[in-house]
């Protein structure tokens, strides 16, 4: 009897790591992969989204600003011209010059969780503002760049592999888009290494 539950146990075992794709006792992956699910409601507890007049909007915003690109756009002389991800503190205008956004972020050679601010200013199709906080935050902090004239893109990290990737549309005040991103399959060894290691 002892040796049937024995026996049970470690098929179960070996079953559970051929689900999971581990080799031997350690858990592996094939490939990079990033899992995304709808936003838990934990998440959304930490952001704050508040509509803005236009005014308002562009007054929290420092004049000046270096221009956000399309993929391949023409405006862009070099990549240094048109970042992906701008410092916190750049003013980031829309690829074509109808909206600014500036990231407020924590300083972050403090002890955290952090707080980011994100204020937002648009004039296409209608003047409007945002300003988009997000709330205990870890230190991967908060990036953003405009999708075109309306639509800005945001991703706020919660942890070293955890994100929530969100569009946003400025005039509307709304998420468009909102999902939850996880890398954790991405931080693990790959499978034919482990088997080597093992062998």
């Amino acid at each position: 009897m002892v040796a049937r539950s024995v026996l049970m146990i470690v098929i179960v075992g070996l079953a559970a790591a051929a689900a999971t794709g581990e080799a031997g006792s350690e858990q592996c992956a094939d490939e990079d992969r990033v899992d995304y699910e709808a936003l838990n409601t934990l998440s959304l507890k930490h952001v704050k989204v508040e509509r803005l007049s236009f005014k308002h909007a562009t007054a929290k915003l420092p004049a000046g600003g270096v221009r956000s690109s399309l993929p391949h756009s023409s405006s862009c002389a070099a990549p240094t011209d048109c970042p992906t991800w701008a410092p916190q503190g750049t003013v980031v205008l829309s690829p074509h010059g109808t909206g600014r956004f500036v990231i407020d972020g924590p300083d972050m050679t403090r002890d955290g969780p952090w707080n980011t601010t994100v204020y937002i200013a648009t004039k296409s199709p209608k003047p409007a503002g945002l300003k988009l906080e997000f709330l205990d935050h870890a230190n991967g902090g908060v990036r953003a760049g405009w999708l075109n004239e309306k639509l800005v893109f945001i991703q706020v990290w919660w942890g070293r592999i955890r994100s929530d990737d969100l569009v946003v549309d400025v005039e509307r005040g709304k998420w468009v888009y909102a999902e939850g991103a996880d890398y954790f399959s991405m931080t693990l060894p790959r499978c034919g290494e482990l088997k080597t290691e093992h062998e």
